[in-house]
């Protein structure tokens, strides 16, 4: 069986969501994440303590930002969403 790509990774994530409308709004989110991780990610060469230290980094700008915690919650829900899609194991309760 074949690695999953980078695309194909997006591809399942975004097959996974039923609504249209919730579709879009991850979509979005997801993108706004990886735009602040940086391009240089890639889904299948990182362990999953790089990916929860990111989501903590991105966590923390968002709070400098002064985003009230259920826009925090609504632009992180993606990304767990994506990773718990694409078999990516997080610690979230901490």
């Amino acid at each position: 069986m074949r690695e999953l790509d980078q695309n194909d990774a997006f591809v399942l994530s975004e097959e996974s969501i039923k609504s249209e409308a919730t579709r879009m709004i991850y979509k979005s989110n997801l993108k706004k994440y990886f735009d602040h991780i940086g391009s240089d990610f890639q889904v299948s060469e990182n362990d999953p303590r790089t990916i929860e230290q990111k989501i903590i980094e991105y966590i923390i700008s968002m709070k400098q930002q002064k985003k009230s915690y259920f826009s925090i919650r609504n632009h992180i829900s993606p990304v767990l969403a994506f990773c718990k899609i694409n078999d990516i194991v997080l610690n979230v309760i901490k």
